[in-house]
């Protein structure tokens, strides 16, 4: 079965236009700076330390690519993991499609499967991204998702694991590591403050995890690092 059959039984065809997106993302950029965005903060984003060594970010939850694929126009190499099937087609649907259509590498890597299959891969030097799927409650007509998006989370559903997904993205103790995790505005923290103290505790481990948050206008970027590596928050 193709991702459009798919999705056309939840009354919305939509795709994944790699394209598309990259050429937003590049003329956006032309008149602003990566630097202003808080997920580039928030990754500790510098492009003249960039050079020819791209970092590599390992996104937990792919979903429709938007955020990937603006990673990589930044500079980092990515690799996705989605675990529900219909969007994983969905996902490779589009990949196929670019491949198809461009000889530029795209410096993504997918998987299909669990976050936590993944984990032991994480090597020192990467980064974790995770943005889950979670309660709005009722919207304002306003404030409510652009269409494909309300699409995506009918498909989906929310991450009702997100919590321990979480504890044990922590609890890898790799030292160098980021773990950004993508919050609304307002919305309480995944993992409290007292809930790192305890965790650090509990597993004694050499430095304490501090929560560094860069806001937009209607998102969060929570950030977790060990308290020993400094961050310059602008």
């Amino acid at each position: 079965l193709s991702s459009w059959y798919l999705l056309n039984h939840i009354g919305s065809p939509i795709n994944i236009d790699i394209h598309k997106s990259k050429e937003y993302h590049r003329r956006y950029f032309f008149k602003n700076s990566y630097h202003q965005e808080p997920l580039a903060r928030a990754f500790g984003f510098k492009s003249q330390s960039m050079g020819s060594t791209r970092p590599v970010v390992w996104d937990l939850t792919a979903g429709m690519l938007d955020d990937a694929i603006l990673l990589t126009e930044m500079g980092f190499d990515l690799k996705l993991i989605e675990r529900n099937p219909r969007q994983a087609l969905l996902i490779q649907n589009g990949l196929n499609r670019y491949q198809q259509t461009s000889s530029l590498p795209l410096n993504l890597e997918f998987n299909f499967g669990q976050a936590r299959e993944y984990l032991p891969k994480i090597m020192i030097d990467h980064s974790i991204y995770y943005d889950p799927m979670y309660h709005r409650g009722k919207l304002n007509p306003k404030s409510a998702p652009r269409k494909e998006m309300q699409v995506f989370r009918s498909l989906v559903g929310d991450d009702l694991d997100q919590k321990k997904i979480m504890l044990e993205l922590l609890e890898l103790q790799v030292p160098k590591q980021r773990i950004v995790v993508k919050r609304p505005l307002n919305a309480e923290p995944i993992i409290t403050d007292q809930e790192l103290f305890e965790i650090t505790k509990a597993h004694k481990m050499s430095a304490t995890f501090e929560r560094i948050s860069y806001k937009g206008k209607s998102t969060r970027y929570d950030c977790y690092m060990k308290n020993y590596e400094k961050i310059k928050v602008g």
